[in-house]
Order: structure tokens, then C-alpha cells, then sequence
């Protein structure tokens, strides 16, 4: 089974030589504010969430 797919599957995230995967897992990210760019600051990886349905993820502010 390959999760490899074309595009990013969110927009305006582009470099040359990314690969880009399927999103599968949902993740709980805790951090600090958003940056100018969009970008998380103090971010850091809480655990995989198995109660979270990927399709339902959003951004909270």
C-alpha cells in the first residue's frame, strides 16, 4: 500500500524535491501562536490521536 501521492494535500506548500504522503494519522500538536506565515510557533508533538477522524481536523484559535 502506497500513501505517496502527487500534490500536497493542502495548499500553497511547495519546495522542489518534497514527497508528498496521504494524511492518515491525526496528530495533537500543542504550541505557542501562528507566525506571520502561517507557521507554528514552539510546536511540539503531543501523540497520534486514534479517537480523531482525519477528515474532521481543523485549525483552532
Amino acid at each position: 500500500m502506497s500513501i505517496l501521492i502527487d500534490k500536497p494535500a493542502v495548499a500553497g506548500v511547495t519546495k522542489k524535491g518534497m514527497r508528498w504522503v496521504e494524511p492518515v494519522l491525526a496528530a495533537e500538536v500543542a504550541f505557542r501562536a501562528w507566525t506571520n506565515d502561517g507557521k507554528l510557533r514552539h510546536a511540539s508533538f503531543k501523540g497520534v490521536r486514534d479517537d480523531a477522524d482525519v477528515g474532521e481536523i481543523f485549525e483552532v484559535e
